[in-house]
């Protein structure tokens, strides 16, 4: 249905929807710089068919960043930017460390064997199974998309076999069979999820949330969500136009809660007259207002 020519003013419009909200346009994704002694600036903006999966803007988002010089070190990214391929290929390509939760460690639930129970000899290329077993064959097919996965299969005869089979074997196949991704994906993919489990990345990753204060500032005070156009184009020319309007707003409005903190630090510095001024009285800092 989103392929199929959903308004006859303009045919690159599609339709789409995300969670309850079903919309016929476009979509755009929005990235900004969120230093903590900077202003937050629209760094880059991408308009796109709404139809189109958020992770197959990646990429083309870190080729254009590189190409303006404003790529930075750490992009922290919705769950949708992410998987394992692109995970691999921001480090390789451009030293990026992409920053976002993965989805799915595993289908297997309760006290089944998951992949991560198995061990994986990337060299011999063999994988040993929680029961000491290993694979009888290792080859690469690819999935459904054309990217390219590892195949291992166990023994036929000795899944079969096996006491813990309940446990492993799917009861429609006679054997267990482990698919991964390629050693590069599957390394950054497994050191995501384990990240994603430190107090500390956790609170690293709330920068992320700065973004969606940016997106409300888009949408109700510059009318981002509304196309004054036809076509994708002129949509995303409209679109670029917007962030550059909201760039100086955000740089005046900083630069006014600076001044704001920095009189607060002086006033708090200097004892007034009936007022006890001590080492522990400190302002507290926050992040500057989106808006």
């Amino acid at each position: 249905m989103a392929d199929r020519m959903q308004s006859p003013y303009d045919p690159q419009a599609h339709f789409s929807m995300k969670r309850q909200l079903g919309w016929t346009e476009y979509k755009v994704h929005v990235t900004e710089a969120c230093d903590d002694d900077a202003a937050h600036l629209i760094t880059h903006l991408k308009t796109c068919p709404s139809m189109q999966p958020d992770m197959t803007s990646t990429a083309e988002i870190h080729e254009q960043l590189a190409a303006k010089g404003l790529l930075p070190a750490e992009h922290f990214v919705d769950p949708g930017y992410v998987d394992a391929e692109l995970l691999a290929s921001s480090q390789r390509d451009y030293g990026l460390a992409l920053e976002g939760p993965v989805r799915g460690a595993s289908s297997r639930v309760g006290h089944g064997y998951g992949l991560r129970h198995f061990a994986i000899d990337w060299d011999r290329e063999r994988v040993t199974c929680p029961q000491g077993k290993t694979s009888v064959s290792w080859r690469t097919i690819r999935v459904a998309d054309g990217s390219p996965r590892i195949q291992a299969l166990f023994s036929r005869g000795e899944c079969r076999a096996c006491s813990a089979k309940a446990m492993c074997t799917p009861a429609s196949s006679g054997r267990r069979t482990v698919h991964v991704h390629l050693r590069e994906e599957y390394e950054a993919l497994n050191a995501a999820r384990a990240r994603m489990t430190d107090p500390a990345w956790m609170e690293r990753y709330h920068r992320w949330a700065g973004v969606e204060g940016t997106l409300s500032q888009g949408v109700r005070a510059f009318g981002m969500r509304r196309s004054r156009y036809i076509g994708l184009a002129k949509t995303g020319l409209q679109q670029a136009c917007t962030a550059v309007a909201m760039n100086p707003s955000r740089v005046v409005h900083w630069l006014e809660w600076t001044a704001t903190l920095q009189d607060t630090r002086d006033a708090l510095r200097s004892p007034g007259p009936g007022r006890l001024n001590s080492p522990t009285d400190q302002p507290r800092a926050g992040r500057a207002p989106s808006w």
